[in-house]
Order: C-alpha cells, then structure tokens, then sequence
C-alpha cells in the first residue's frame, strides 16, 4: 500500500504537477487503504511519504527525476485514484494502472508542427509577412524536435534548452542575415517562443502561494536557468551569425 502512495507521488511530480495536488491525491490513496494518518514531504527531485494504521508508522523515500511536463500522465493518475474511491474499479485494478500508466501521447512528428504553426502566427501577429511566417516555422519546428530529442536522450534540461535555442536562433537568424522578409528579426524573436518555461512557474508560484515555499523556489529557480539557457543560445546563435 505504501509503494502505491509512492507510485502516485511519483508520477505527478515527475510530470509536472504542482504541490498541492500531489499531496492531496498521495492522501486520497492512503485513505483508500484505510490509512489512520498520510504524510508526505516534497522536493524538486524526490519525496517522502509515511503512512500510520494500528498505529504503526512505515516510510519510504523515492527519487523523483524531472521527466517534462506531461499532463496526459497526470490526468490518468488522478482518473485512477478517483475511480478508486467510487468504487467504479478494484484496488487491484487501480494498482495494476499505477503501475503500467497508460496515457494518451500524440505523435511527436505533429506535435513539432503544430508547436512551429503557432509560433508562425506569434510571427503574423507580430506584423510578419508570409516569408517570416515561413522562417519562423520551419526554425521552431527543428527547435522543438531538437528540444525533444535532447530531452529523451536524458540531457540535463538546461543544455538541451540551451542548444535547442542555438539552432532555432541560427536558422530564424539566417532570415535577418540574408535580409528575407520586410522585417526579419520578427522571426528570431517568434520561433524561440517554444522554449518559454510558462508552466514551471506558474508551478512555482502557485507553489509558494498555497505555502509549499522549499518546492516554488526550487521550480522558481529550475525555470529561471532554463530561460538563461535559451537566452545563452541565442546570443551564441547571434555571435556565430554576425548578427
């Protein structure tokens, strides 16, 4: 029972989810199994969770490394564990989903060109023409599949942030290099919007609103380094253009 409450911590803050939630659905899965008592302790990249029936206490530590934001996850977990508690599905069933999580995933090919289309139209509204539109696409669309094959490949977030940034920035740079379009440096400045930590801190200060302090200022300070990284690679970028 105690290794389940320790799967779903895991898996929400492994994937994003903030604090608060975390705690309350480790607490719903104690009292599931009946647990007198569920507490837990968080940090940016592990957890603690001790449990107490008849007065007895047991506690486990587990690591949780950052695996990117994926709400899909976080959505079948919280799916699970309140069928659980309706009754709608076995503990052994609930288990046996912790433990396999299946979650919807969308193919990683659209998912860069959905990610480069938005990024065209940060460009149109910016007051690009249909050539910065273009650049701005093709460049966001192989910073984002950089950015991810970087990131399964277990780099450290802030490099694959930083050189994803640096080829997204050379080839939108390219654009003001060769003077395309009526005004180019739109273009830089659309196709690095991929790479804006919004989620982490809005993560972040919600944390520390809601009193999990430790946990806003490690993902406050997590966000932060990631934006440093993107703005490395693209001055880097800029510095091996000449622009």
């Amino acid at each position: 029972m105690l290794r389940v409450c320790v799967a779903v911590g895991r898996n929400l803050l492994e994937y994003g989810a903030e604090s608060a939630l975390i705690r309350n659905f480790i607490e719903r899965t104690g009292a599931i199994y009946g647990m007198a008592c569920t507490e837990i302790s968080l940090s940016s990249s592990s957890m603690v969770v001790s449990v107490m029936k008849a007065d007895k206490w047991a506690t486990l530590t587990a690591k949780c490394p950052d695996r990117g934001v994926n709400m899909g996850k976080v959505m079948a977990v919280e799916k699970t564990i309140i069928l659980a508690q309706q009754g709608r599905i076995s503990i052994g069933e609930m288990e046996k989903r912790i433990f396999n999580l299946d979650a919807t995933t969308y193919n990683k090919h659209l998912v860069a060109v959905a990610i480069g289309i938005s990024c065209a139209f940060f460009a149109k509204l910016g007051g690009g023409d249909i050539q910065v539109c273009l650049v701005t696409f093709a460049a966001a669309t192989v910073g984002k599949t950089v950015l991810r094959e970087l990131q399964h490949r277990a780099f450290s977030p802030v490099a694959c942030f930083f050189f994803a940034a640096l080829v997204c920035t050379c080839l939108s740079g390219l654009a003001l290099k060769f003077n395309i379009g009526a005004d180019p440096s739109i273009a830089v400045h659309s196709s690095v919007l991929l790479f804006v930590p919004g989620f982490p801190l809005v993560n972040a200060l919600s944390d520390m609103v809601k009193g999990f302090k430790n946990m806003g200022v490690a993902r406050w300070i997590s966000a932060s380094l990631i934006t440093l990284a993107t703005a490395l690679g693209m001055t880097c970028a800029m510095n091996i253009l000449g622009i």
